[in-house]
């Protein structure tokens, strides 16, 4: 083979090389474009699925805010804003306080505001019984007139009528707890959505992470990309509660009384809580992600 053709030869090797190693080279960056397209994908679908179980967990979990109830002493001070706002009632007739000795028991404010909540959250209604608090003032207003010996006629009962029925009406009003219908009505709407969603999540979530593991040549780069993923949904679902729960805004709402506040204030805290807990639990699975890369990559360096 003469110079010429030997020369020949050789370039057009190294031509076809190059051309080789050019291919390459741009299906090598063709694939890290479609693996950063579906991380970006991955990481959504991971930040909603966190935001989904995060609201059933929190925002429309019934024994989060069941808890609360207790937490804050929403019975107690239930209890004693009706004793005040009754005793607001009796002061312009000029009858004494001990008309009310005993007529708000607490016990019995305690069953009925839970027996009312309980049965709001199944779309019931709960009536509370009045024979004890209408017993209790009719005896103390007994006492009195006895005591004071004062004379009962016709309008004067008829004046102690409607100051019951006044005492009964706000009692009454002061048992339900406010929102409790729109509370129901969300979380009934949020049931019928969540499987759906979440299982639809779950799904797509899989196949994005099968996706990266089989499109690169050694599996511990796939995962890579997943680990950027789940540290993009650490930052989406965990910045903004952190933020929010380190700041206090949420107790900056403008709400009264001060028991529904102190309500709102406790579960709204509570809510951020379980959405850092699950950027926790993203934190762990990215650290336990990091682990699995070193183990393949060092088997892969070893083959």
């Amino acid at each position: 083979m003469s110079t010429q053709e030997e020369n020949a030869k050789n370039h057009g090797s190294h031509k076809h090389a190059s051309h080789n190693h050019g291919s390459h080279k741009r299906r090598r960056r063709m694939r890290h474009l479609v693996s950063l397209i579906l991380s970006f994908l991955l990481a959504l679908c991971i930040t909603s699925f966190l935001v989904l179980v995060g609201c059933k967990v929190g925002i429309f979990n019934t024994s989060v805010l069941l808890s609360q109830l207790n937490k804050t002493n929403y019975y107690e001070n239930i209890s004693n804003a009706i004793r005040e706002n009754v005793g607001d009632i009796i002061r312009p007739t000029g009858l004494p306080d001990s008309v009310l000795e005993g007529v708000i028991d607490d016990d019995r404010v305690y069953l009925d505001v839970k027996a009312t909540i309980e049965a709001s959250l199944e779309n019931k209604e709960y009536h509370a019984d009045m024979t004890y608090l209408e017993q209790t003032f009719t005896n103390n207003i007994d006492a009195y007139i006895k005591k004071e010996h004062k004379l009962s006629n016709a309008s004067t009962q008829a004046g102690l009528k409607k100051l019951l029925n006044e005492i009964k009406a706000e009692y009454i009003r002061l048992l339900d707890f406010p929102f409790i219908k729109y509370f129901v009505k969300y979380q009934a709407m949020y049931d019928k959505i969540f499987l759906p969603a979440a299982g639809g999540l779950l799904v797509v979530i899989i196949v994005l992470c099968f996706a990266l593991i089989k499109m690169q040549r050694w599996a511990h780069r796939g995962i890579r990309y997943i680990s950027y993923a789940t540290l993009a949904s650490v930052i989406m679902t965990g910045i903004l509660p952190l933020i929010i729960q380190l700041s206090g805004a949420y107790k900056r709402i403008n709400i009264s009384p001060k028991y529904l506040y102190n309500l709102l204030v406790g579960v709204i805290s509570s809510d951020l809580t379980v959405f850092l807990y699950l950027s926790l639990g993203c934190i762990l699975a990215f650290a336990g992600e990091m682990a699995v890369i070193k183990i393949l990559k060092d088997r892969a360096v070893e083959h």
